[in-house]
């Protein structure tokens, strides 16, 4: 029985190390901290009938190479022991705090549609060390609503701007709006501030990336992409970039990000006019704001991708619409491929962490504190070696007993033979 139990235990640890696999979903939000992609939220696939929004939160390890066929996904959607904390959405953000361990969530779209939601706190907070969430106060800025289809930026000191995105039915509200301010929230402070800035962009499913100070926003329902509007975070100023070369179709649900050397914007992906995904790659260089489409090879995606999730590590990672299957696209080469390396660490922009410091914060990754990603590989290549030694020992134990048992219950004296007189 002990020893059922240790090789049940042990078979149990592996399933669920390694065999969870979140399930096929679109518009949901991720965010890289450290050497993990955070995912949380989105549609799920419909089943005979209307969609359904999730709350659930996984995560993917990029510290070590894995194959597309099996990454290593870890389910963290018992971490939200409390249900009502967390409403279930989709089209929403995910952002990091100034403490380089927290996740932000703001706003989302609910569906089935929840009237409640207009009385609801659209703002939650994760902490990926503690494994838990926490509520934030309400803001009592009345024009920080429960946007959806909205986009955010963080810059270096954990200041977060959301630009765009809209409120209806889906968010609680019965009629539509449109969100045409810039709200900020500072993560340190935990302070909201709404800049009702004029000429500014009320961009649905666009994106927006930070590039040093300025913030560029790229795409959305009904907009060209022959010109971005680009935020000053600094004097708070709006300007209109008119760009040049081939100009890719209007498009929106699409993903970008800054690629490593700072120099250019990658976009994938989106519904265009004409098509309801593409499978296109772009560059926008943004010194001279001029368009690209690079030639990619290998093992491409079948289909386009529409509201999906971009993350960068010198690759983007994108689970596919309605679809678990992950995609991997080395852009040092613009080869999609069938594994995942992870860079080197000179070269990796991996977000590193803060910690407290006497002249304020110091950058340091907390895994140098146990000797890097070889320190955790060898603790966890440590404690399964002495996992299975163990079982292995309680099996030879009751091995041992069980032959012992059967030897005494098979033993019967029996008397020698006596020879003929």
């Amino acid at each position: 029985m002990v020893c059922a139990f240790a090789l049940l235990f042990f078979q149990l640890l592996f399933t669920t190390i390694l065999c969870f696999t979140p399930p096929p979903r679109d518009s949901g939000a991720a965010m890289l901290v450290n050497s993990t992609i955070w995912f949380f939220g989105g549609s799920l696939q419909p089943i005979g009938g209307e969609k359904a929004t999730t709350n659930s939160l996984f995560s993917l390890d990029v510290s070590r190479p894995w194959s597309i066929s099996s990454p290593p996904w870890t389910d963290h959607s018992s971490d939200l022991t409390d249900q009502s904390l967390v409403y279930t959405r989709g089209k929403t953000t995910l952002q990091l705090d100034a403490d380089g361990v927290t996740l932000w969530v703001y706003g989302g779209k609910s569906e089935p549609r929840n009237a409640s939601l207009a009385n609801s706190n659209p703002t939650v907070r994760y902490d990926t060390m503690a494994h838990v969430w926490s509520s934030v106060p309400p803001s009592d800025n009345p024009a920080v609503l429960n946007l959806h289809s909205h986009s955010a930026a963080r810059d270096s000191q954990g200041v977060i701007f959301y630009f765009g995105g809209t409120v209806n039915n889906f968010t609680g509200w019965s009629s539509t709006v449109e969100n045409k301010n810039v709200i900020i929230l500072s993560t340190s402070t935990r302070s909201w501030t709404t800049l009702p800035i004029g000429n500014a962009p009320s961009r649905i499913l666009g994106t927006a990336t930070m590039v040093g100070t300025k913030v560029y926003l790229i795409g959305g329902t009904g907009e060209t992409m022959g010109s971005v509007s680009m935020y000053d975070t600094i004097v708070d100023t709006w300007s209109t970039i008119n760009t040049k070369g081939p100009t890719p179709e209007s498009r929106s649900g699409h993903s970008a990000v800054l690629s490593s050397d700072n120099t250019s914007i990658i976009i994938y992906g989106g519904g265009t006019p004409t098509a309801y995904s593409v499978n296109e790659i772009w560059t926008l260089d943004v010194n001279t704001f001029q368009w690209a489409s690079p030639p990619v090879t290998g093992f491409s995606p079948t289909k386009g991708l529409l509201s999906h999730n971009g993350s960068f590590q010198g690759v983007a990672v994108d689970p596919i619409t309605y679809t678990n299957t992950t995609y991997v696209l080395d852009t040092s080469n613009w080869n999609w491929t069938n594994s995942f390396t992870p860079m080197s660490p000179e070269n990796s922009p991996l977000m590193p962490s803060l910690i407290p410091h006497e002249s304020g914060f110091e950058y340091q990754n907390p895994l140098n504190i146990i000797g890097g990603i070889g320190g955790v590989i060898g603790i966890i290549s440590g404690a399964l070696l002495l996992l299975a030694v163990a079982c292995f020992l309680i099996f030879l134990s009751c091995r041992q007993r069980n032959e012992g048992v059967s030897v005494a219950a098979n033993t019967t004296w029996k008397p020698e033979a006596v020879g003929e007189i």
